[in-house]
């Protein structure tokens, strides 16, 4: 028994990863694609084809359920392989949204300026407030300013709420988990 060779600690590059996990996002994002592309001219496809592309949008509710299944997935192995799981965890999923989003910030602003907007409902244009709270990722608590500086930004708003409240959810759910064990 003692000269058994110890099995040595996973480390995360040894997980193993799940085909079907990129097959569905690639479903998401293609399902998200013809619903975008296929609006214009909806009315000039056939009838099956039409209830397929107005059903696209289905993909971002995908994208969304694959994405936490894969961040619950990933925080159950750190918790056991990392120091400080949450915080490496917090850090990794800023430095994820933040630069290209805070790029698009600054693109949209320099393109189309601080005027007035379609998601604004006439008001008369881009506030500091507008500014300040997309760039804090809470322009989604303002039906005015969710989308009103970067195109397509509520995603983004929805994502960083959910990365927030993620670890809470986790270990709740870890806890469900165990009183549904023992009962």
């Amino acid at each position: 028994m003692k000269n058994m060779p110890v099995k040595p600690k996973p480390v995360l590059k040894d997980i193993e990863k799940l085909p079907y996990i990129d097959a569905l996002r690639g479903l998401a994002i293609l399902s998200v694609m013809m619903y975008h592309c296929g609006q214009d001219k909806i009315d000039s496809y056939y009838p099956a084809i039409e209830s397929i592309i107005k059903k696209g949008y289905y993909g971002v509710q995908l994208f969304f359920i694959v994405s936490a299944l894969t961040l619950f997935m990933s925080m159950d192995k750190r918790q056991t392989q990392e120091k400080h799981p949450y915080l490496n965890y917090f850090i990794r999923r800023f430095f994820r949204i933040a630069p290209l989003f805070y790029v698009a910030i600054i693109y949209y602003l320099c393109v189309d300026g601080f005027g007035p907007r379609i998601w604004l409902k006439g008001l008369p244009g881009i506030s500091i407030w507008s500014v300040i709270s997309t760039t804090t990722f809470t322009h989604g608590l303002n039906p005015y300013w969710i989308n009103s500086i970067v195109a397509g930004g509520w995603t983004i708003s929805i994502e960083v709420t959910f990365y927030l409240l993620l670890p809470f959810l986790y270990r709740k759910i870890k806890i469900l988990k165990l009183l549904y064990g023992l009962f």
